[in-house]
């Protein structure tokens, strides 16, 4: 067999590379000239190739043509008619989640309370939306004898809806009922002879404009009024609220917003008073500042402690943003006529004595400066301080020595007021939503009048609303009153405690159109006073459910 001879000349290199090392190192001495012969004997032969000269030759191939001849027919086939029906493809309409327009809530609690309130509302409609309100609210005991109370009233509502304007209006009758119980308990006073009953009977309309590319924006209500008390007093109202904006261009606009009142009063005399405040503004953005400014002119024919019948005050405000939805500044000055009532001291202190002195309140000035804003968009803040001039500012006051009633005092003098308000709410999307709020405030009177009675110097208000997995919903709210003072009947000024009061109200979800409720309130079991010789029920419930239907 014959190695080929690149393969032979690599194995003879190899042998030689190797035996060469091996045999240097069995001599010594010089190293002696070697030769190494390399012969290649084999001779390769490759046989002759044999190569064609010659030009292949590829003949064509001939087709013939022939000439096409065509036919032209006509065919008349008798087809069927056919009625084709077309199918077109919608998205399937959701049907309307049921509505539950009306509901039903009951329930009671300890001082002999009940609770009954009835919500009768129409169904969808794009037009017109109406319905009725009841609601009955009454403890049989209070915390001193003969100290129960009602509240009740029937309300008739309706609104009229269209594109560009939106008409409501209300009727309603309202019943209050309370007793003259700030007396010594140990006197044996019959209770029918400490009743008082206030009947209200109001009716209300309104038109808003609701097209949101109207250059004009209005806003305006009618409200007749008439209350009278189980003694014969007695105040009919009318009064007209309105608000109107014109935008001028895309950073100007000018408006005015008003009130209008006219109260008949009878309580032993019969007389009229009768109040127009008028406020006409301009508002207009310079870059980042808002800047609006205005007069307020107000008439009023209240002769206490005063002859002057027209009066005008100069409003200015500013604000300006420093941080965009996060910080805003503001300052301003303004002031107007503040409207008092009958119908809205009442409200304040039911237990007033009869003919007691009605004026309105004369704001003289007022210079205020803060700040608003939001953190995170789940924190909203707002702070102010304010400097303020009061004329006839009403303090309500214990008449004499009757510890039973009440009247109103006025300072004869102007009134400085020193009024600082702080108000933080936290909202979380469908879960949570708190915050607080706090005024302090100071009144300098003059001797005449020495203590601004009954007003608090502080106030502070919690409120938490927490949603549990849908089903549970928890309330929390607290408020506090500091630094109230009262007139004993011996003359005396006394210091009413801090109120302290703690509510707490929750309604679990047993379906969509049934609820069990239950309210606790004054948690802390504080008897308070907010007027002298009145204290408030302790710890209290309801307990109740809800239909809806």
């Amino acid at each position: 067999m014959m190695l080929k001879p690149h393969i032979f000349f690599l194995i003879t290199s190899f042998l030689t590379w190797t035996y060469y090392p091996v045999f240097s190192q069995n001599q010594e001495g010089e190293i002696e000239s070697q030769q190494i012969i390399v012969e290649k004997n084999r001779k390769i032969e490759l046989p002759n190739a044999q190569r064609n000269f010659e030009k292949l030759t590829i003949q064509k191939k001939t087709v013939d043509i022939n000439k096409q001849s065509y036919n032209f027919n006509d065919y008349n086939l008798p087809l069927p008619f056919l009625d084709a029906k077309l199918k077109i493809l919608s998205v399937k309409d959701e049907p309307l989640q049921k509505l539950y327009a009306n509901y039903l809530k009951a329930g009671f609690g300890n001082y002999a309370t009940s609770y009954l309130e009835g919500f009768l509302y129409n169904k969808r409609n794009t037009n017109f939306a109406y319905g009725l309100n009841v609601r009955h609210f009454a403890s049989a005991r209070g915390p001193l004898k003969n100290s129960g109370m009602s509240d009740n009233h029937i309300l008739l509502y309706g609104k009229y809806l269209m594109p560009k304007y939106t008409i409501d209006s209300d009727l309603g009758y309202f019943r209050t009922a309370r007793h003259f119980y700030g007396y010594n308990q140990d006197k044996e006073i019959r209770k029918d002879t400490m009743q008082q009953v206030f009947n209200n009977m109001a009716w209300n309309i309104g038109v808003k404009n609701t097209d949101s590319l109207a250059a004009l924006n209005y806003q305006a209500n009618i409200e007749i009024s008439h209350i009278a008390d189980r003694y014969k007093a007695s105040e009919t109202e009318g009064l007209i609220r309105y608000q109107t904006k014109l935008q001028l261009d895309s950073i100007s606009n000018a408006g005015a917003k008003g009130t209008i009142s006219i109260a008949s009063r009878t309580d032993s005399t019969k007389f009229t008073r009768n109040l127009v405040c008028v406020q006409p503004y301009y508002q207009r953005k310079l870059d980042k500042l808002l800047v609006t400014g205005g007069i307020n002119f107000a008439y009023e024919n209240d002769t206490l402690f005063s002859k002057k019948n027209f009066h005008i005050y100069p409003s200015v405000n500013a604000e300006y943003p420093l941080k965009e939805y996060k910080l805003t500044i503001f300052a301003g000055l303004d002031g107007n006529m503040e409207r008092n009532t009958f119908r809205t001291i009442v409200r304040e202190n039911p237990w007033m004595t009869p003919r007691f002195a009605l004026s309105h309140t004369n704001k003289q000035l007022d210079i205020y400066a803060g700040l608003y804003g939001n953190v995170l968009k789940k924190i909203t803040y707002r702070f102010q301080a304010a400097y303020l001039n009061y004329k006839n500012i009403p303090f309500i006051i214990n008449n004499g020595k009757d510890s039973l009633r009440f009247a109103l005092a006025y300072d004869p003098s102007v009134v400085k007021v020193v009024r600082l308000k702080a108000d933080i709410s936290y909202n979380v999307d469908k879960k949570m939503l708190a915050g607080v709020q706090f005024t302090y405030q100071t009144f300098n009177v003059s001797d005449k009048i020495q203590q601004p009675w009954h007003m608090p110097k502080m106030i502070a208000n919690y409120y938490l609303t927490y949603f549990f997995k849908e089903k549970i919903i928890f309330n929390l709210n607290s408020y506090m009153y500091s630094g109230i003072k009262g007139l004993e009947t011996n003359g005396k000024v006394k210091d009413l405690p801090t109120i302290m009061d703690l509510n707490l109200k929750a309604d679990y979800l047993f379906s969509q159109n049934f609820s069990a409720f239950l309210e606790v309130n004054n948690l802390l079991a504080n008897k308070y006073q907010r007027y002298l010789y009145y204290s408030q029920k302790g710890i209290n419930f309801l307990l109740g459910a809800t239909c809806s239907f």
